[in-house]
């Protein structure tokens, strides 16, 4: 059964273009590179384009482990997804995916080295304001002049599936 929470998650990620995509190396330190959310698909809602060569690539062969961090400037909306990554090398998917967009990161070469990052989610955090920017500057300006504090719309914490997620999507 879809919550609302998951509706609302599905209806502000559907709004993100652009993550920061953190995985581990092989020593267990942290890495971070912004990635481009691709369009969903039924069977891989969540899912980037890389090369076995760059730096998630190498790091999710050796630790599936990621967090991906959207963050929306203009009312500070954001949302952080934890899950593990599948590393998808089907010649077949990607060709039939291929985006010639793509090129512009990955060049254009024989696709050997291309793999799909399909995420699977395990715990969602998001936070949406329910008045946009404008409303709060003016809870921010009315708790700075009535010594008070801002009341925040509070942040919701779930987990969801992959099939919960395409169907939001």
């Amino acid at each position: 059964m879809i919550t609302r929470d998951i509706e609302q998650l599905g209806e502000l990620l559907n709004e993100f273009k652009f993550c920061q995509m953190v995985s581990l190396d092989g020593a267990g330190e942290m890495t971070s590179r912004p990635m481009t959310l691709q369009e969903p698909r039924p069977d891989a809602p969540l899912w980037f384009v890389a090369t076995k060569s760059s730096v998630p690539g190498m790091n999710l062969m050796v630790n599936p482990k990621v967090n991906l961090s959207f963050h929306r400037d203009s009312d500070h909306a954001w949302i952080s997804i934890t899950g593990r990554a599948r590393i998808n090398d089907s010649k077949r998917i990607i060709n039939d995916l291929w985006r010639e967009s793509w090129n512009i990161f990955l060049g254009d070469q024989d696709k050997s080295d291309i793999i799909l990052l399909e995420i699977e989610p395990s715990n969602v955090t998001f936070w949406e304001p329910d008045k946009g920017r404008f409303g709060q500057f003016v809870d921010i300006l009315k708790a700075h002049f009535t010594d008070s504090t801002v009341d925040h719309v509070p942040t919701k914490s779930t987990t969801v599936s992959n099939s919960e997620l395409a169907s939001v999507l």
